[in-house]
């Protein structure tokens, strides 16, 4: 019986051009990766991409079994799996931690129902601060966020929103509503 191809695996084959690949030292910085030190998640990547960007094997998680992760990269052609795998994602990120989400570009005979503003939509439910944009070839692009002030911290002080001689004066006040006005927080 035929291996069933994952998503990414079918993408990078429709377009493949190995002289415009990054050096694997300048695709890792461009994605904030660091090889020693760093918790890594690399999520349905294509074969053969940790290698590309420095990584060996054993040196990174792909099923967020480990705990929290500095990085997580996660590439995905499909909606559902985006719904499905990126709040588990995010929730296993550090606080200062960042997650790379990979969709296909728009190409002819690409298949997915997934494009970067349904990203940058569903990220932004999340309560995600967009740091990043890039592409990887002709094949995929990404979006790197970060968390906002209420997903980092439910309990946190308003300290960053405020004017800086401001601060002492209410920064032992906790966050009782999204700042940006679009959730209530459990404190």
């Amino acid at each position: 019986m035929p291996r069933r191809k994952k998503d990414s695996d079918e993408l990078v084959e429709l377009v493949h051009h190995p002289h415009e690949a990054e050096s694997a030292e300048s695709l890792a910085k461009k994605l904030g990766v660091k090889l020693e030190g760093m918790s890594l998640a690399l999520l349905w990547a294509p074969d053969g991409f940790a290698a590309r960007i420095g990584i060996e094997e054993g040196n990174f998680d792909t099923d967020l079994s480990i705990g929290t992760y500095d990085l997580v990269l996660l590439f995905t052609a499909s909606r559902v799996l985006l719904r499905e795998f990126f709040p588990i994602a995010v929730q296993r990120l550090e606080p200062n931690g960042r997650i790379w989400i990979f969709c296909p570009r728009k190409m002819d005979g690409q298949r997915s129902d997934l494009g970067i503003d349904d990203v940058q939509s569903f990220a932004e439910s999340l309560d995600l601060i967009e740091s990043s944009r890039t592409r990887i070839e002709e094949v995929w692009s990404g979006i790197k966020f970060k968390k906002g002030i209420v997903a980092a911290n439910k309990n946190a002080e308003v300290t960053s929103t405020i004017a800086p001689y401001s601060i002492s004066v209410i920064s032992s006040i906790p966050i009782t509503h999204d700042p940006v006005g679009k959730k209530e927080v459990e404190i």
